[in-house]
């Protein structure tokens, strides 16, 4: 993913802000045969904690990242708590048998749903043995759980508008009508679609000119060629036709 540093840099500042020790983020998909894990980001988690979980299949296991808690509380809101003792007397024993010989103490989870049998997850966690800083602030840790999960849906639209497949999907979802009756459309450039995955993430164009080293003259040029690739007039219509988009 593109946008893995400055999701890395978010996570390492919850990390410190919010006193804990360790986090993970990893998109889980439940929906084939064989059920398949993508890592995004690490922060202080050993490698041979992230081999295992991976390799040995203990995220199939993983409570947090399937729909054993989906019904008891609102996507946005954070899993913690009771619920985690919850989970701990459920049916996922060797999962936290994994934990226990890591030393992790997760704090919170967070899940938000992709697609069906597809979550993005969130586990922030202290390791057992160092010191602590101080309490969590969970209404803070609440907020940037939230930004984080919008964070990897905008990157994962990019990582399908980068795809001229992608780009018909995308049209067709959006319009509701058949591959066949879907514009077709020349695919964005690299270039294109990196202004497009910004504005994705409320950027304007002075602000999409710094980060890519362009005038704000050439964005605006960039920008015609973008609406006439997804038939839409304005900036504002794109940005809101993204955002119906990453919230489905």
């Amino acid at each position: 993913m593109s946008g893995t540093s400055e999701l890395f840099e978010f996570t390492r500042h919850a990390v410190d802000a919010c006193n804990l020790h360790t986090a993970s983020i990893f998109v889980c998909d439940r929906s084939r045969s064989k059920p398949a894990l993508k890592y995004l980001v690490h922060v202080n988690v050993p490698e041979e904690a992230q081999y295992s979980y991976m390799h040995e299949g203990v995220f199939c296991l993983d409570p947090f990242t399937g729909d054993e808690l989906a019904p008891i509380r609102p996507e946005n809101e954070l899993i913690l708590g009771p619920e985690l003792s919850a989970a701990r007397r459920g049916k996922c024993s060797d999962y936290w048998s994994f934990i226990d010989h890591y030393g992790i103490e997760t704090v919170a989870a967070s899940t938000h749903t992709l697609a069906p049998g597809m979550c993005s997850t969130i586990g922030f966690h202290h390791s057992r043995g160092r010191k602590r800083h101080g309490e969590v602030p969970l209404g803070q840790l609440t907020t940037m759980a939230q930004q984080l999960q919008a964070m990897v849906a905008a990157d994962m639209l990019q990582m399908l508008l980068r795809r001229p497949e992608g780009q018909i999907a995308w049209r067709q979802s959006i319009y509701g009508v058949s591959p066949q009756a879907v514009p077709q459309t020349t695919p964005l450039s690299p270039r294109e679609t990196e202004i497009a995955a910004l504005i994705c993430k409320g950027r304007l164009n002075k602000e999409i000119a710094y980060l890519t080293g362009l005038s704000e003259y050439t964005i605006e040029n960039h920008l015609r060629r973008i609406y006439r690739k997804f038939g839409v007039r304005n900036r504002t219509a794109l940005a809101a036709a993204m955002a119906d988009e990453t919230s489905h």
